[in-house]
């Protein structure tokens, strides 16, 4: 039996404007990016094998949507920007629970969107482009595999430092 996604979950009003429902699916979760009137638009998911969509966070708080954008799989995990209205448009990551969605990394410190687009998998690995003030929209790469726990990126435009994760993402 064929359901529409739609059927499940709210998405945005006919005639509404604004972004334009996407979706990604991995092997044991199916992500969209819905609407209600109480969140905006954000990331909801469900078990692949049905079941109900559920908000995952209200990203950017209330009403204001953060309009979730490139979703894309990596290793079972959903990764995709979205704009909190404190950081700016980031790079974001879900493993499917609230507990599990967060901005994962800032390209630029402060309110300055770095606005990850072109999310390509690679294996683990996450390749992007995004934009730093200093140096333009470049492109990037995050190693999210277990061979590499809690690299990031290596930061040779500054500093010459690796940031690395307090704890490892995964």
């Amino acid at each position: 039996v064929a359901l529409r996604l739609t059927d499940l979950a709210p998405v945005l009003p006919p005639g509404t404007g604004g972004y334009p429902t996407r979706a990604a699916a991995s092997s044991s979760r199916i992500y969209i990016t819905g609407f209600d009137s109480e969140s905006g638009q954000e990331i909801w998911s469900a078990d692949a094998l049905g079941g109900p969509f559920t908000l995952l966070r209200d990203i950017a708080p209330g009403s204001r949507s953060s309009h979730p954008l490139n979703l894309t799989i990596v290793d079972d995990r959903l990764l995709f920007s979205a704009n909190d209205d404190v950081h700016g448009r980031e790079l974001w990551l879900t493993d499917g629970t609230r507990a599990g969605t967060r901005m994962i990394w800032e390209v630029a410190q402060g309110g300055f969107s770095s606005f990850p687009s072109n999310l390509t998998a690679i294996g683990t690995d996450l390749v992007f482009s995004a934009l730093h003030p200093l140096i333009g929209q470049k492109a990037w790469i995050l190693h999210l595999g277990p061979e590499t726990p809690g690299l990031i990126f290596v930061d040779d435009f500054e500093s010459g430092t690796t940031a690395q994760w307090e704890t490892s993402p995964f």
